[in-house]
Order: C-alpha cells, then sequence, then structure tokens
C-alpha cells in the first residue's frame, strides 16, 4: 500500500456529510476483491474509508458488530497512517458479525443523526441483504424522519459488493430507491463513482 498516506493529501474536497459502514470481520483480512484481487476487502474498504474521512468535512465510520442492529465506531482519524488504521480494524476484528444494509439507516434514525450519504462496504450482499433486497422501508423511514432538513433532501445509500462481479440488489422501478446505488466489485473508478454519486452528479 505504498503511496496511500501521500494520496490523502491531493483528495478533492467532499462537503456533505457521510457515514461509512465497514465490516471488521476476520475471514475479510485475506479475501480478495473482484476487480482489484491484489487487494481484499478489508485493505479496499479502509483505503476509502480514510480518503472520505481525509476529503470530508463530516465523516463517521463506523464497523458491524457480532450484535443484531448494532454498530460500533471505528477510532480511526486524520492523523493516523494507512498503517496505523490497519492495526486498529486488525485489533476491532470480530469472529463473526451481524451485517444487514438496513442496520446503518436504522441506527442513524435511533441516535438523531443526520448524514448527506451513507456508504456501506460488504464482501457479499447475499449475506447482508437477505437474497438481494435493498432496505427501501429502511431508507425511506430515514428520509421520512429527516424531511425537514434541506441537506438531507436527497440522501444518498451506497453499497459496495466487494465480492461479485454482478449487482445483487432488486430494485424496483419506482422513486422509492431513487438515491440507491450498488456497486458490484471495486476497481480503479469505483471511487470516483462513488465521489459522483454522493456529490449528486447522476442519479
Amino acid at each position: 500500500m505504498a503511496g496511500v498516506n501521500h494520496s490523502f493529501k491531493y483528495l478533492d474536497p467532499i462537503e456533505q456529510s457521510i457515514c461509512v459502514v465497514i465490516n471488521l470481520r476476520k475471514k475479510l483480512i485475506n479475501r480478495p476483491v473482484f476487480g482489484l484481487k491484489q487487494l481484499t476487502c478489508l485493505e479496499v474498504s479502509l483505503v476509502m474509508a480514510l480518503s472520505l474521512l481525509h476529503s470530508g468535512r463530516n465523516v463517521v465510520i463506523m464497523t458491524y458488530t457480532n450484535v443484531k442492529g448494532a454498530l460500533k465506531r471505528v477510532p480511526v482519524t486524520k492523523e493516523m497512517s494507512y498503517d496505523d488504521a490497519y492495526k486498529v480494524c486488525v485489533d476491532m476484528t470480530m469472529d463473526k458479525t451481524w451485517q444487514e444494509l438496513g442496520t446503518p439507516l436504522n441506527v442513524a434514525v435511533e441516535e438523531g443523526k443526520q448524514y448527506n450519504a451513507f456508504i456501506v462496504f460488504v464482501d457479499s450482499i447475499q449475506r447482508a441483504g437477505r437474497g438481494g433486497k435493498p432496505p427501501i422501508m429502511q431508507f425511506n423511514r430515514y428520509k421520512t424522519k429527516f424531511q425537514q432538513k434541506p441537506p438531507n433532501a436527497s440522501t444518498r445509500f451506497i453499497v459496495v459488493n466487494m465480492r461479485r462481479r454482478r449487482g445483487d440488489m432488486k430494485f424496483n422501478d419506482n422513486t422509492e430507491s431513487m438515491g440507491m446505488l450498488e456497486i458490484a466489485g471495486f476497481d480503479r473508478n469505483s471511487p470516483k463513482v462513488i465521489e459522483a454519486f454522493v456529490k449528486q452528479q447522476f442519479v
């Protein structure tokens, strides 16, 4: 991962507030992503989380836990090197995690936290999404909760399905899923797509 720390200095700023959710399950330390097999799920999700942390004005990094419906803050900071942040994550890894796509949205509603975007990194939506069903109900509950808050009128929900070649989420052709995006696998263009969607440069 040479050069990662240096690259953080040249990121374009992102004004939106973002909740990043990664999965610190032990098996993901060594599992490669589809599209960049030289990198593991943990490495990709951590590099992206740190990139967003360095470029964003209000970025929170969370992890799934072994408790259903719960998230835990990942205590990494802008002052940390990639290696230091990686060590923090490895020390926090769990044998099992309860990974559900709707959890970040539910937790935000319960805690009254407002974000412009949620970016969730999972190894497989099939494991996290119960057959590929997107968390539309939780997404709309979140948007309804904060509908009086103009900055959150167009909340984005992005799932990076790191070990899949094709998308798994089954969207209905209606407005309820607008603002949701799935990225299957991960390659060098994925960060640009994520940034553009967060900044609402496409729908």
